[in-house]
């Protein structure tokens, strides 16, 4: 999960005890989370480059890269 939250994000952050889990939303549960205005975020998958070939890993449109990611 990317750190930065993502207003078309697809993923919200579960915290359990000292654990952080990522769980996944689709459909309605999705559509429920936006309405509601969680936070939510972006699987890191989406936007990480790495064991890509270089059509692949292109970013989401909405998604800019970080300055620090330059």
């Amino acid at each position: 999960m990317d750190l930065s939250s993502d207003e078309a994000g697809t993923v919200r952050k579960v915290v359990s005890g000292n654990r952080v889990y990522a769980d996944r939303l689709k459909g309605l549960d999705l559509a429920a989370a936006h309405a509601d205005g969680q936070m939510l975020f972006t699987l890191h998958a989406t936007t990480c480059r790495a064991r890509r070939g270089p059509r692949s890993g292109r970013r989401p449109d909405h998604l800019t890269p970080s300055p620090s990611s330059r």
